[in-house]
């Protein structure tokens, strides 16, 4: 097989290798500074955004949740009002995701969902493959 690839940032050869086998997995994270007056930001060889967090401390939460790729679902018994404590998925879970991290058996049991937040109309009802986003509250039935 032949194949044109571009790489569009500088890397060695044995980095290349590497990607292409899979014998090194590179994960997302971030580099969270303080006192970023006492260390120049240039100098940095990654990308970098600066947030002052002391205006809106939950916007350091969004970029965190964003740069990792996670989400925020919150789940809710019927009758009842969402838990406080979110699970955290990957982006792009769907409402099977949900039920599989609660319990493998709520998995193959779940009937229909609906949704609050990311749905047209608050707590609507959804397919089993619709993609959640984050903040979205679900509501599983069996």
């Amino acid at each position: 097989h032949n194949a044109f690839v571009v790489v569009e940032e500088r890397i060695t050869p044995q980095t290349f290798e590497e990607v292409l086998e899979g014998s090194v997995v590179y994960r997302p994270c971030f580099v969270l500074l303080t006192k970023t007056d006492l260390c120049p930001t240039p100098s940095l060889p990654i990308p970098f955004k600066v947030i002052d967090a002391g205006k809106d401390p939950g916007e350091l939460k969004r970029e965190i949740f964003q740069s990792l790729g996670l989400i925020r679902v919150y789940t809710k018994k019927p009758n009842e009002e969402p838990s406080d404590k979110p699970l955290v998925l990957p982006k792009g879970s769907t409402p099977v995701d949900v039920a599989r991290a609660i319990h493998k058996e709520l998995e193959r049991e779940m009937r229909a969902v609906r949704v609050w937040g990311s749905t047209r109309f608050p707590g609507q009802w959804v397919p089993r493959d619709y993609p959640l986003q984050d903040g979205d509250v679900v509501e599983l039935h069996t």
